[in-house]
């Protein structure tokens, strides 16, 4: 245990994770799993990294070891070397290449372990490794194999426990009396199995169900096809049902049930802190929306940007304000917009009743957008005739009384009959 703290570790060179290593069918090479889980950790593994160098200081002597990958029909596995003095070595393992150059410098048996030296029990170095992965493969057993899920992929198939394109797995297995990756995988709504040996694509089966492409393969008899895919694995599929991705078409979205999903999915990640995210560190996330809402962000449109909008129902409310009740007050002017826009928009921004949007959707009918009422200045004008001592004896008396109010025209108008001659 003395050892331990004497080692002191520095991450020299962090580079980076490569697609075809790390998201390939060699992919199970390139992951460091944790020997036990914690509850407060949010991933089990860590990826080796193609270019990543540490320096190990070891009895006052620095060690630096760099990860690269093989040569020939090792091409797609990770290799160390170790440097130290004018020392260095190449192999398989950190603990053979840094024990076997401490043996040519100091000419004794000690050896280290390798996730020691290279700081993969260090919590900090590890959080580095981790920074920027977007997925974390994860494994699951059945009988001796270990299967190692590394990409997925949805669909609403439910026989397929809604895994579906894009979904990869691999088992190590012999074929032809030699240790073989057997990657399955799902792509264009069909099953594969890929066997793979001395880093090279060996064969391919096809089919139309995970239990037909194995049995087809002829290969692992005693498991289904859907439990050597992992399917049946109730980790994955929980694991499957919450990394779906819904997915729907804009005519669709008129389906309450189907918004619910796509809200449930996309919003609806809850946290301890609870924060609706789908990131990791939500505590971050939270500081920032804050923040933003403090600043005016978090709106359709931004506090400091000028609302056209908004400014338009602002100032129609004012003008409504500013009206009687009336036909020709309020009803008048919410005339202009009455058949435009929702009750519930016109509610929602005017503060106005119901009745009022409904009197005011029959004046633009009847008299227009905005127009003034005909009804009433007609029976106003014809009153003010008659108190000036006219006379309505014929239709002409009426054309005669009405003829100053703009827009009016009448035609036709017959005079009322003596009632004596009925």
């Amino acid at each position: 245990m003395s050892k331990c703290h004497e080692i002191h570790i520095l991450l020299v060179d962090l580079d980076s994770l490569v697609d075809t290593l790390h998201y390939g069918p060699y992919s199970c090479y390139w992951w460091n799993f944790f020997p036990e889980k914690k509850s407060d950790r949010s991933y089990d593994c860590f990826p080796i990294r193609l270019g990543q160098k540490m320096c190990t200081k070891l009895n006052r002597h620095d060690f630096y070891v760099s990860i690269h990958h093989g040569n020939r029909k090792y091409a797609m596995l990770p290799e160390f070397q170790c440097q130290g003095s004018e020392f260095s070595n190449t192999g398989s393992t950190a603990s053979e290449v840094i024990s076997t150059v401490y043996k040519l410098i100091f000419q004794n048996e000690t050896r280290y372990s390798g996730p020691m030296v290279i700081g993969w029990n260090n919590e900090k170095i590890v959080e580095e490794l981790v920074q920027d992965v977007e997925f974390f493969p994860f494994t699951t057993s059945i009988g001796q194999y270990t299967i190692f899920i590394y990409s997925i992929g949805f669909s609403m198939h439910q026989d397929w426990y809604k895994a579906g394109n894009g979904y990869k797995a691999s088992l190590i297995h012999k074929y032809l009396q030699k240790p073989a990756i057997f990657v399955s995988r799902i792509e264009n709504d069909e099953y594969f199995i890929d066997i793979y040996y001395d880093c090279k694509l060996y064969k391919t089966f096809r089919e139309a169900t995970p239990d037909r492409v194995w049995k087809v393969s002829k290969l692992i008899q005693k498991f289904s096809g859907k439990q050597l895919f992992g399917l049946e694995d109730p980790l994955i599929c929980k694991l499957l049902h919450e990394y779906w991705i819904p997915k729907y078409a804009p005519e669709q979205w008129n389906d309450l049930e189907i918004m619910n999903t796509l809200f449930n999915y996309y919003l609806r990640c809850r946290t301890l802190a609870s924060l609706w995210t789908k990131s990791k560190k939500a505590n971050n996330d939270k500081e920032i929306l804050q923040c933003l809402f403090g600043m005016g962000f978090l709106a359709t449109i931004p506090a400091h940007i000028p609302n056209t909008s908004r400014k338009f129902w602002t100032c129609f409310k004012h003008s409504l304000d500013d009206n009687k009740k009336t036909c020709n007050g309020k009803h008048r002017v919410l005339s202009i917009i009455a058949n435009d826009f929702t009750y519930e928009k016109m509610q929602e921004n005017l503060k106005v009743e119901t009745h009022t949007i409904s009197e005011s959707r029959k004046h633009a009918i009847l008299n227009g957008y905005g127009a003034p009422s005909l009804e009433k200045p007609i029976s106003q004008a014809i009153k003010r005739y008659v108190k000036l001592g006219s006379v309505l004896e014929s239709g002409e008396d009426i054309e005669m009384a009405i003829k100053d109010i703009s827009g009016t025209y009448v035609a036709n108008l017959m005079p009322n009959r003596s009632q004596d001659n009925i």
